[in-house]
């Protein structure tokens, strides 16, 4: 779980690094990509 965490972590720090709008509807989005490319194929 820590990497997950970490690679959500990090992709949001990219984001305001880069200065994109952090709005809480676009990180909901961006968290369920990451979230649902992770997720186990059946």
């Amino acid at each position: 779980m820590g990497e997950v965490m970490a690679l959500v972590a990090g992709a949001f720090a990219a984001i305001r690094h880069a200065g994109a709008e952090a709005s809480r509807e676009r990180s909901a989005h961006i968290a369920g990509l990451i979230l649902d490319g992770l997720r186990p194929r059946t």
